[in-house]
């Protein structure tokens, strides 16, 4: 089988990703040309040296489909993790082989500063790599694209791709949209955090951690079995736990998180129309035509009352009514008192 020593597809990943931190660290420094590194970064980089030497003789795999390969279809395994510092995106690629079982090999790997942002955050800039990554990866596979499943250990992240992008805040409703781009919300799946591969791309890595017949490179044990057999959780298979839901709200314009419900003003305002039992939803329609109905329920109830024999209906329409003001100022104190009510 042939091998390549060099790295077009960011193969050496974890080992990158740790320059770019370290890199961007001397960046922050603002040095000039001629200044020194401090000495405290001495160790580091000594290091750093030594690692991108010993990548020079890591050896990949240049083909993806073994020989007993029981048909030429390619399935897509999506691997995503973050740090508060770094987002990683791996892809691996499924092959049926002849007899069963599966083939796993790694296709590409991308990493992607992300300081400045919470876990969380993290975790969703991590999801749109891979989302991009797996597009790009699907067009270079042409007809041979079977299928894809995307993995995650953020249930923050996997709630917030669920979501329908429009409750979300800005920065996370961009994320999504980005995501949805090229993903469906069913692809995704939540996955114990030690069995993400991704997650050795977010803590400092060694080289003999990506030598073929790794777990980076042959992929995890479990992207060998079938898709039934893998250890994956759908969204509604994972529950938030009080602290993640606090979280999460935080990015919502909208109080609840797929139907996971969070304490909030929609709880509030149930509660008090199932107290009030208004006659009409003073939401339901604009307040000045709001008003006018209950206006003419009043007129009509009065005209009930006197026994007044009327041509209006027994519902009256309010389109053509004109309403005293006295009417008017009654049917407002009618919301009004209801209103006072329920606060108290």
């Amino acid at each position: 089988m042939l091998f390549r020593s060099f790295d077009p597809t960011g193969l050496a990943t974890p080992i990158t990703a740790k320059l770019k931190l370290d890199l961007h660290d001397l960046v922050d420094l603002k040095l000039d040309w001629d200044d020194a590194v401090p000495a405290s970064f001495l160790d580091v980089w000594v290091k750093n040296l030594k690692d991108i030497q010993m990548l020079g003789s890591v050896p990949f795999r240049r083909t993806i489909m073994p020989d007993n390969a029981a048909n030429d279809n390619i399935r897509l395994i999506v691997s995503c993790d973050a740090s508060e510092k770094i987002a990683i995106a791996t892809v691996h690629t499924q092959i049926e082989l002849v007899g069963g079982g599966h083939h796993v090999s790694l296709l590409v790997a991308k990493s992607k500063l992300v300081k400045g942002a919470s876990i969380p955050k993290g975790e969703l800039k991590g999801a749109v790599l891979a989302a991009v990554l797996f597009h790009v990866t699907k067009r270079n596979c042409g007809d041979r694209f079977e299928d894809v499943l995307f993995v995650t250990d953020s249930t923050i992240c996997l709630y917030w791709i669920q979501q329908d992008y429009r409750p979300l805040k800005a920065t996370v409703r961009n994320s999504v949209i980005e995501i949805r781009r090229f993903t469906s919300p069913d692809q995704w799946f939540h996955l114990d955090g030690k069995l993400n591969i991704a997650d050795l791309g977010t803590r400092p890595a060694e080289v003999s951690e990506i030598m073929p017949g790794t777990p980076w490179q042959d992929g995890p044990a479990w992207m060998k079995l079938d898709r039934d057999l893998m250890p994956l959780k759908t969204a509604k298979e994972i529950t938030l736990t009080a602290e993640e839901k606090k979280e999460a709200a935080m990015e919502l314009k909208a109080p609840d998180v797929s139907s996971h419900f969070i304490q909030g003003l929609t709880g509030k305002i149930a509660e008090r129309y199932s107290y009030s039992k208004y006659l009409v939803d003073p939401c339901s329609r604009p307040w000045p035509k709001v008003v006018r109905i209950v206006a003419a329920l009043h007129r009509f109830a009065d005209n009930c009352r006197n026994k007044t024999r009327t041509t209006e209906s027994s519902n009256p329409p309010t389109v053509g009514l004109i309403f005293s003001l006295e009417e008017t100022k009654r049917a407002e104190e009618y919301f009004f008192r209801k209103c006072t009510l329920e606060v108290r």
